[in-house]
C-alpha cells in the first residue's frame, strides 16, 4: 500500500545501482579530458559495478525476483 508520504507508490523498492569506484588511474584519465570510450574501457577492466551485477546480487539475496530484474535493467 505504501506510506502517508509516498500515497502508496513506492513503499519497499529496492534501487539497483551502477556503481565506479574511482581510483588513481581512472582519476588520471577524467582529470586529461580521456574520452568517454576510454574512461569507459578503463573502468569495465575492475572499477565499473554495472546495474546488472548489481541486480544480480539482489536476485541472489532475495531482495528482487529474477523477472523484476529483467524488467528494470536494460541488457
Amino acid at each position: 500500500m505504501g506510506c502517508q508520504w509516498c500515497n502508496g507508490g513506492h513503499f519497499g523498492r529496492v534501487g539497483v545501482f551502477q556503481l565506479l569506484t574511482m581510483d588513481t588511474r581512472l582519476r588520471a584519465l577524467v582529470a586529461d579530458g580521456a574520452s568517454n570510450d576510454v574512461v569507459a574501457a578503463a573502468a569495465a577492466e575492475g572499477g565499473l559495478q554495472s546495474l546488472w551485477a548489481d541486480g544480480l546480487a539482489k536476485v541472489e539475496a532475495g531482495l528482487i525476483t529474477e523477472e523484476e530484474l529483467h524488467r528494470v535493467v536494460p541488457r
